[in-house]
């Protein structure tokens, strides 16, 4: 076992390190990568794309995407045939597309009149619709009212704008070549990737032992003025805690009456507009709050707000009961029911998704991406063993030893979930933004390769707990394998396997920071099951000593 808790620890840190190294390089590497909006479709086979063309060379070929949250890879790849000054002309095999190139065409103008140059040679008939985008962000649509062989007459929305740069397609996501050619920074991602695993493994050596607890206790031991840090912290801290707190509350509630309303009464109501109109008087008050406790308590309001939500002081139970047992395994059928119907539609959902893609895979990303849904209908099947296990155990007296079966345990689990996860998706932007980043070159297949690393030890994680898996329930503890190496293995693979499959479209800040929500979801989760199980179980304190850090050795 010894042996295996190493080999674990070593897998463990070697993915977090090349997940550090991705997020250097990340933004610098999308700084390399060009993008062309496909303005103008000549025919089934041949199009036009627009922009910087001097990273482009005759006979080469490029990817194609059509991005967006549900479909992220390629939707084939192009040749370029010739180039002009800002524009070149690209071919592609149709047969070999996963999805059809489709029409584009730049809406130009004369006079009072839009034209587009796309018309009956290309299907084009009156009262369709076109999205339209300018850089490839969609603007509204467009409507054709007359068609002419070569063009059509298109009504423009007076909202648009001007229409210079506007592009007309008959998809709701514009259509896009990406270019990633830079020897240069390939060199330098190669180097740095290689010197941070030669720089691991000499550290181990040199340590005889972990390479981040021994980093990590040495940073610590730099003298920092607590006092200033402390202030800064909860200052700062105050801004996303105000937020969350005021609009997951207001969320929660509209949901929960929606909820209502469909079943009760059948009838559909989107309460968000209202909730959003209370949101900035409610911010205000509960920041009022907030600073007003700190700067008048001198305490952490997070803190105590937590402390007051928190379990205290050490379960009374000695030995579970068939009484006992019998009720928790009765309230746990309503957990299961709540979180397993899920997953049992995520599992049939992956392996229609995996077997939609084709065997064999189209691309290189496309592979990846069925792998990562077979990877995952593998873990869903190991959270449903242990969920399994505990309905029937019972059979044989196994029982339950504890459930958090509080509004707080609900919450901080079912945001993670379908179950409440979709009140915090109604709150944040979209992770995904208009352009790919990351579509070439040594970067994609390091994130690439460790998504895919990243989901394989969280589905060991999940297997390696075994029959103890489970939510909101005590079943024990378990100490080997990934959970000698940190209490929340399963926790910090799942949310970084999360970060990296959706590093492709953090093309932006504000997809950036609406990613984070992830790592405060499974922190808070984390945190409380923490405490309960240090309430709940003696057997835990013990193991948090033995097993000091939660997420990454020597870190946190």
């Amino acid at each position: 076992m010894k042996t295996v808790n190493a080999a674990c620890a070593v897998l463990y840190e070697i993915a977090f390190l090349l997940f550090f190294v991705l997020l250097i390089l990340a933004p610098i590497h999308a700084l390399a990568t060009r993008h062309f909006d496909v303005v103008q479709t000549i025919d089934a086979s041949h199009a036009v794309v627009r922009g910087d063309v001097r990273t482009l060379s005759p006979g080469s070929t490029v990817p194609l995407y059509r991005f967006n949250p549900d479909w992220k890879v390629p939707i084939g790849e192009a040749r370029v045939e010739s180039m002009s000054e800002n524009s070149a002309l690209i071919s592609i095999d149709p047969s070999a597309m996963r999805w059809p190139l489709g029409r584009q065409s730049i809406i130009s103008r004369e006079g009072d009149t839009w034209y587009i140059s796309m018309g009956s040679d290309l299907g084009m008939t009156t009262n369709t619709y076109l999205s339209v985008y300018r850089d490839r962000k969609s603007l509204g649509q467009v409507e054709i009212v007359k068609v002419e062989q070569h063009r059509s007459i298109v009504q423009v929305p007076a909202s648009m704008g001007d229409v210079g740069g506007l592009v007309a397609g008959e998809f709701g996501f514009a259509t896009q070549a990406t270019v990633y050619r830079s020897y240069t920074l390939s060199s330098v991602e190669v180097g740095v990737i290689l010197l941070a695993l030669l720089g691991y493994a000499a550290l181990y050596r040199k340590a005889k032992g972990s390479p981040f607890i021994f980093l990590g206790e040495r940073v610590r031991r730099i003298p920092l003025p607590k006092t200033s840090l402390w202030w800064l912290v909860q200052v700062a801290a105050g801004i996303p805690f105000s937020w969350f707190m005021t609009k997951m509350p207001l969320y929660l509630v509209v949901y929960i009456l929606a909820y209502l309303s469909k079943h009760l009464l059948g009838q559909e109501q989107y309460l968000y507009p209202l909730a959003d109109l209370i949101l900035p008087y409610a911010w205000a008050l509960v920041a009022c709050t907030y600073y007003g406790y700190l700067a008048v308590i001198h305490r952490s309001p997070i803190a105590d707000f937590w402390r007051s939500i928190s379990y205290k002081g050490k379960s009374a139970v000695k030995t579970v009961s068939f009484k006992r047992g019998f009720l928790l395994w009765a309230l746990h059928l309503i957990i299961v029911y709540a979180f397993a119907w899920t997953l049992w539609g995520f599992l049939l959902a992956d392996i229609q998704s995996a077997s939609a893609i084709g065997f064999p895979a189209p691309s290189r990303e496309a592979w990846f991406e069925q792998m990562k849904l077979i990877v995952w209908a593998l873990t869903v099947i190991g959270v449903l063993i242990g969920y399994g296990y505990s309905v029937v155990s019972i059979l044989w007296g196994k029982y339950i030893r504890n459930l958090d079966f509080t509004v707080t345990g609900w919450l901080t689990n079912g945001f993670c979930y379908p179950l409440f996860g979709v009140i915090i998706w109604h709150m944040i932007p979209s992770f995904t933004g208009l352009d790919p980043i990351i579509t070439g070159g040594p970067l994609q297949s390091l994130m690439l390769s460790l998504g895919l690393l990243f989901n394989v030890l969280y589905m060991l994680s999940i297997f390696n707990l075994g029959i103890l898996f489970d939510l909101m329930a005590d079943k024990g503890v378990r100490t080997s394998g990934f959970y000698s190496v940190v209490r929340h293995p399963s926790y910090s693979l799942e949310v970084s396997m999360f970060f990296v499959t959706e590093l492709v479209g953090l093309a932006a800040g504000v997809q950036s920071l609406a990613i984070l929500m992830y790592f405060f979801l499974y922190w808070i989760r984390a945190e409380r099951e923490d405490n309960f199980m240090a309430y709940s179980n003696p057997l835990y304190t013990p193991y948090t000593v033995a097993t000091p850090y939660k997420f990454i050795p020597g870190i946190y």
